[in-house]
C-alpha cells in the first residue's frame, strides 16, 4: 500500500491572487495497479456517496456535457460543471465495458460569469500521470486560460463559463499557478495563485 497526499486549496473567497490559503492535507492508504497511461490508483472512487449538500458524488456522462470534458487517457477524461450553484471537479472513469461513471473529488461555490481558479494537487508517495489540477469559472467572452511554466498542460478552453487545466506536477502551490484569462477579442488579465468569485 502506498499513501498519496491530497492538497485542496481553498481560495479565500476574494478576487485577485489570494494569500495565506490553507492547504488541506488528507492521507489516503490506496492500492496502485498500473496501466498503459502511467499508474492509476482508486482515489477517485473513495469519496462518501453525497456531497455535503446532499448531491450524489458519482455521475454519469449524461450529467455533464462532453465539451467540458478533458481527455487524460482512452478511459479517462477529468472535467468541470456548475450544479446547483457548486463548481464541481469530477473524474470521468471508463470500465471494460465501455461504461462512463464519474466520481466529484472536490466541490466549492460557483458564481457563473465571473472568473474563479482553483487547485487541487496530488502527492506523497504515489506517483500519477496526471498529479494536479486547475479549475475555475471565466467571465463571458474569455476563450482560454493558460498556466506559464508548467510543462504538459492539457486542457484550459473555457466551455459553458467553466474550464479546467490538468497538470503532471506534484505538491503545487498557489504561488506556482503564473495563469493568463485570454479573451475572444485578443485582450487578457495575467496573475498569480488562486481565488475565487466575488462575494455578492
Amino acid at each position: 500500500m502506498d499513501v498519496l497526499a491530497l492538497r485542496i486549496l481553498p481560495p479565500l473567497g476574494t478576487p485577485g491572487p489570494s494569500r495565506g490559503a490553507t492547504a488541506l492535507t488528507l492521507a489516503f492508504a490506496l492500492g496502485v495497479a498500473m496501466l498503459s497511461a502511467g499508474c492509476r490508483t482508486d482515489w477517485a472512487s473513495r469519496g462518501k456517496p453525497t456531497t455535503e449538500d446532499g448531491r450524489p458524488t458519482i455521475i454519469t456522462l449524461a450529467d455533464i456535457p462532453s465539451d467540458q470534458l478533458v481527455t487524460l487517457a482512452d478511459d479517462r477524461q477529468v472535467g468541470v460543471r456548475i450544479d446547483a450553484g457548486r463548481l464541481d471537479l469530477v473524474v470521468m472513469e471508463r470500465d471494460l465495458f465501455g461504461n462512463w461513471t464519474g466520481h466529484i473529488i472536490t466541490s466549492t461555490r460557483a458564481t457563473p460569469g465571473q472568473d474563479s481558479l482553483h487547485l487541487v494537487s496530488f502527492g506523497g508517495q504515489v506517483d500519477f500521470t496526471w498529479n494536479s489540477f486547475v479549475y475555475g469559472t471565466a467571465e463571458q467572452g474569455t476563450t482560454t486560460i493558460s498556466v506559464a511554466g508548467l510543462e504538459g498542460a492539457v486542457g484550459g478552453r473555457v466551455m459553458n463559463g467553466v474550464w479546467v487545466i490538468a497538470l503532471r506536477q506534484k505538491d503545487l502551490d498557489p504561488g506556482d499557478i503564473r495563469w493568463t484569462f485570454l479573451r475572444a477579442d485578443g485582450t487578457s488579465r495575467a496573475g498569480v495563485g488562486i481565488f475565487g468569485p466575488v462575494a455578492s
